[in-house]
């Protein structure tokens, strides 16, 4: 869960299946309602293999970036194009290419902003590894 740059709330969510779904507050009042859930992958594209874990968090300017592993140890990510909460977002990217691959591939994985606004990632891989990036 991660406030949209509105204040909104989004929710993300993976099934038995490795499906990925998202809802999010209808407005910014704290008690309103929440949309249909909504198929992330028909917005974002298809992975190689279902979604296994999800982590997000957001930008320095407010846009939110997310990052999946899926069944197969890929780790994928996609970020918001703009701030405008109802932005679209990027088609998926591979993370590992841009890192280096994991010894076991990804299982896990979990981000946070740091205090100057840049993003730490933790994931951890198959094998019970655990990296930083």
């Amino acid at each position: 869960m991660e406030p949209l740059s509105d204040t909104r709330l989004q929710v993300w969510a993976v099934d038995a299946a490795g499906g990925l779904f998202t809802t999010w507050k209808l407005t910014k009042d704290p008690n309103a309602g929440w949309a249909q859930w909504s198929k992330f992958l028909s917005e974002v594209g298809s992975l190689p293999a279902g979604a296994r874990d999800i982590a997000v968090a957001p930008l320095p300017d407010g846009r939110l970036h997310l990052w999946v592993t899926d069944a197969a140890g890929n780790l994928v990510t996609t970020w918001k194009t703009s701030r405008d909460p109802d932005a679209t977002w990027v088609p998926w990217c591979n993370f590992l290419t841009e890192v280096g691959s994991l010894p076991g591939g990804a299982r896990s994985v979990a981000v946070a902003p740091l205090p100057d606004g840049r993003l730490e990632l933790w994931v951890s891989d198959t094998q019970g590894g655990l990296f930083t990036t």
